[in-house]
């Protein structure tokens, strides 16, 4: 996880490009052939950042520039995104790099891909369920090394330091201690099923052509380690209905996703009762304790972000008759 995404709140919004400055521009024409260089307008130090341009034949790509820890994970996830590409999973290839700049940051660039962020309307959450199956059948069948990180071991670190952060308001220390008190049988909740996963499917990360998905994006949390397919299944429940529709509305959204998701052949788990729920506060106090060892409050994109997870934790609470009747129709 980083710090600070491309983009604030829960809706995703497609990037802005300028032009990018002349030596900016001559750092990836000096790398690769390159022409019409814009830079996305995204809260990062540049080079670092995401770029759109004109290669030789005259076609678009984008182009993601980070810094060398970072590109590590990231080549390992262009190859996961290659085996599922070959297997008619929709994704986006890496036609190019990595390639180190001048400043040791890295380059990948990758085939522009049309498309738009999706919607919780029943034809797009349909497509979403059947591709998310193929997806995880494909991820299952592929050879994928997700041992770079114990996340298990690292998390309840995270969470015990969070516990005891005096920036943590009450409620938020008091939820760390609660989780790390069930720690075991979560961890138990998300590994017995465990398999490779997407493991970052918020709605910025799909996008689609009418109702179908087109690609899936970003692979690098998959190298975080196996987990039970229940975890993007929630990805969807709590980013794509519980979040931006009324509670009526995002149960209904919810459980056609869900039908969807079965009928094409998903797995039928059985989550411990009240595993959705503390997935939700898992993902916001690993959040919180993210940007908290990184604290940068002069920074606008920062307080957006410790907001968020501060909001997404407090309202974990207001889903719990959701994620029960969720974890229901599951077993």
């Amino acid at each position: 996880m980083t710090a600070l995404p491309p983009h604030s709140g829960f809706a995703p919004r497609p990037l802005a490009y300028k032009p990018a400055p002349d030596h900016l521009a001559g750092m990836i024409a000096a790398v690769m052939a390159a022409t019409e260089i814009e830079q996305a307008d995204v809260p990062v130090s540049p080079p670092r950042g995401y770029y759109r341009a004109t290669d030789r034949g005259g076609k678009p790509v984008f182009i993601k520039i980070v810094d060398a820890r970072r590109a590590e994970i990231l080549a390992s996830a262009n190859e996961i995104v290659a085996k599922l590409a070959a297997r008619a999973v929709p994704t986006i290839t890496c036609i190019h790099g990595p390639s180190t700049l001048e400043t040791g940051d890295v380059l990948f660039a990758y085939r522009w891909a049309d498309g738009s962020f999706g919607e919780p309307t029943p034809p797009q959450l349909k497509s979403l369920g059947r591709a998310i199956v193929r997806m995880h059948g494909a991820l299952a069948a592929v050879n994928i090394d997700t041992t770079l990180r114990d996340w298990s071991s690292s998390h309840r670190t995270m969470l015990e330091a969070a516990a005891e952060d005096t920036a943590n308001s009450g409620f938020e220390r008091q939820a760390a201690r609660d989780l790390l008190d069930r720690w075991g049988d979560f961890v138990r909740a998300l590994t017995d099923d465990a398999q490779p996963i997407h493991n970052d499917l918020h709605p910025g990360n799909v996008l689609f052509e009418g109702h179908e998905v087109s690609a899936f994006l970003d692979f690098e949390e998959t190298m975080s380690g196996p987990l039970s397919p229940i975890v993007d299944l929630h990805w969807v429940w709590e980013r794509w209905c519980l979040l931006r529709l009324d509670p009526n509305q995002a149960l209904t959204a919810a459980l056609t996703f869900l039908d969807a998701y079965l009928d094409a052949g998903g797995r039928k788990l059985a989550p411990p009762p009240g595993t959705l729920g503390l997935i939700s506060r898992w993902r916001s106090l690993i959040g919180i304790a993210t940007l908290e060892s990184a604290r940068r409050p002069d920074l606008p994109a920062w307080v957006r972000e410790r907001r968020k997870f501060q909001s997404l934790l407090e309202r974990a609470g207001e889903w719990q008759e959701s994620f029960a009747m969720l974890e229901a129709r599951l077993r």
